[in-house]
């Protein structure tokens, strides 16, 4: 059963307050408004006062508000309804019975633009449920008396080794990779020799400029078409080398179809090698 208003205010103006400090005009008829503290921009803790938190990405922030929340009653945080029409979502674990702590919360910005985040904006809502029965295991573990952002305290040994895992996994990934770009490489001089040998047979039937300006037309084409095919298995983080090697493929096309403007004829030399090959 969720408490209501009243009592939370009973609840935190008494000597061992549930929430401190205690302002009544952050009070709503089941919850009580969360501000910003700190927002924790990386991982060692680092702390700022305003943040530009970008589309997609997340941050930790600590709330001016502190918790301690008796045996009886659990904390759940909420989104703000006015937050979530902004772009903004919270999660967090729920706030155990028996834990005092500052409240910890991760943003993230689920829109398409950045929102600034500021030191006392309101982030999130707490409610508090009353527990059925006696709770005989209090919460007292790593998070418990948190009033500094701790990470993931004695659980990082755990999750470094699973971080270990993954980083092992992707070097195997990478090196798969790496031989994926030889096979292509290969693949790209076969048919530049294929491309090759056809262009010189052509060449050999006739001398004359129209011929040789096609058969080197031909040959550059076709590297720049193999270039742009080898752009397709570039990775997407590597749009510095795909952005080339796509105008390479474009450009071989043009190539191609000035090739056949000169000489229309080569168009039977290259199914004359199909077919017998």
């Amino acid at each position: 059963m969720i408490i209501a208003d009243s009592l939370i205010k009973t609840l935190s103006e008494g000597s061992d307050p549930l929430i401190s400090p205690f302002d009544n005009t952050f009070l709503g008829s089941y919850s009580y408004d969360l501000t910003i503290k700190d927002i924790i921009i990386d991982e060692n803790g680092t702390k700022s006062t305003q943040y530009k938190l970008n589309p997609n990405d997340f941050v930790f922030i600590s709330t001016i508000q502190t918790v301690n929340i008796p045996v009886h009653l659990i904390g759940f945080i909420e989104n703000k309804t006015s937050k979530i029409r902004q772009g903004l979502e919270v999660l967090t674990a729920p706030y155990q019975p028996g834990i005092h702590s500052r409240i910890f919360i991760k943003v993230t910005n689920t829109s398409n633009k950045i929102i600034t985040l500021n030191q006392n904006d309101n982030i999130a809502q707490i409610y508090f449920n009353k527990i059925e029965g006696q709770v005989t295991q209090p919460y007292d573990g790593d998070f418990n008396q948190e009033d500094e952002y701790k990470g993931l305290a004695s659980y990082a040994s755990t999750y470094q080794a699973q971080q270990q895992l993954i980083q092992e996994k992707t070097k195997n990934l990478e090196h798969i990779e790496t031989k994926l770009y030889g096979v292509v490489a290969a693949l790209m001089a076969i048919f530049v020799a294929i491309i090759s040998i056809i262009t010189s047979s052509k060449a050999s039937l006739s001398d004359s400029i129209i011929n040789i300006l096609t058969n080197n037309l031909m040959i550059m084409g076709s590297i720049g078409f193999l270039f742009g095919i080898i752009s397709l298995f570039i990775p997407k983080e590597f749009t510095s080398l795909r952005k080339p090697t796509i105008t390479c493929f474009i450009l071989s096309l043009i190539l191609f179809g000035v090739c056949l403007a000169l000489s229309p004829e080569i168009l039977k030399t290259i199914h004359y090698y199909i077919v017998n090959f």
